[in-house]
């Protein structure tokens, strides 16, 4: 198959130097517009700098589950032992806190990194209270008088200094990494979710540019997807594919006589029955498309 004729006027994406369009649908927009006049879309979002999270990451995550875990067996422990309220509301606060901190860290969140950094600096100030003043901060270990004495006050102050020391850690381990390793896995940067020609197009084959564009479409971002099928098609004129599915996003772009050219353009120029039903239903839609729209049009000049 030859490669398509050239359109016999501009369209949008060949003024990209002059205009700004819409990722999504393709309206044409000023300077610093942040939202699509026309889907109302907003054109800015923020993505993280690294997409694969390092290695200090994942440590960080783990001290942040094992004080969710650590909470929980004080929880548990002082439920059994029935001795120390205090001890007990701490818990009953840090468990619940640690366990969003953890779910906001591995979405990678900044708020879960703030909060971690926060919880920890917290957590390392009352572990020191509790060092330096026991009687603010009463411990499951004392059991005296309790029906659960006999059997564990002799493992209590074992158990008690484990917990401490976990603690402790994990809490050092939290501000240790949050200083100096993992904000790059928490950094973000802005971007503008309108078309333009990435650095990379023109080295990208056919292939490759329409799993980008499919990617795209599924996105919403077809504006953005119909420069990848034109350089699919570019690429391979004779991928009947690529140049059904840069119709169907004119289209559904509302550039009906753009696609209604390629349509006919690929009846003429293919054999295959398979092919031919495609191109006819999808043909079929988009005339339907436009005269739905010129009858609408012609109704508002009427009134």
């Amino acid at each position: 198959m030859n490669p398509l004729p050239k359109p016999p006027f501009n369209d949008v994406w060949d003024r990209l130097d002059e205009n700004h369009l819409c990722a999504y649908c393709a309206c044409e927009l000023a300077e610093n517009t942040l939202h699509c006049p026309q889907c109302h879309r907003r054109l800015t979002s923020k993505v993280l700098d690294h997409q694969k999270p390092s290695g200090s990451f994942y440590i960080f995550l783990i001290f942040i589950v094992g004080l969710v875990q650590l909470s929980l067996i004080q929880i548990i422990l002082e439920v059994l032992s029935l001795t120390s309220p205090v001890t007990l509301v701490w818990q009953g606060i840090w468990f619940p806190i640690f366990l969003i901190l953890a779910y906001l860290v591995y979405r990678r969140r900044f708020s879960g990194y703030v909060g971690a950094m926060v919880a920890a600096a917290i957590g390392m100030t009352q572990l020191g209270l509790t060092t330096f003043q026991p009687e603010l901060f009463q411990t499951w270990s004392d059991v005296q008088g309790t029906p659960l004495e006999g059997l564990i006050s002799g493992s209590a102050q074992t158990v008690s200094g484990i917990i401490f020391a976990l603690q402790f850690a994990s809490y050092g381990g939290i501000l240790l990494l949050g200083f100096f390793y993992v904000p790059p896995d928490f950094a973000t940067k802005k971007i503008w979710h309108r078309v333009n020609v990435p650095a990379d197009l023109y080295r990208m084959n056919g292939a490759a540019a329409h799993l980008t564009a499919d990617r795209l479409a599924q996105e919403g971002q077809w504006a953005m997807a119909v420069m990848y099928w034109r350089r699919a098609l570019a690429d391979d004129p004779s991928r009947v594919l690529y140049a059904l599915s840069l119709a169907d996003a004119y289209r559904r772009l509302g550039f009906e006589g753009r696609a209604i050219d390629i349509l006919k353009y690929l009846q003429k120029n293919t054999s295959t029955m398979q092919a031919r039903h495609k191109i006819a239903a999808l043909k079929a839609q988009t005339v339907g498309q436009w005269r739905q729209k010129q009858g609408t049009l012609d109704t508002v000049k009427e009134k």
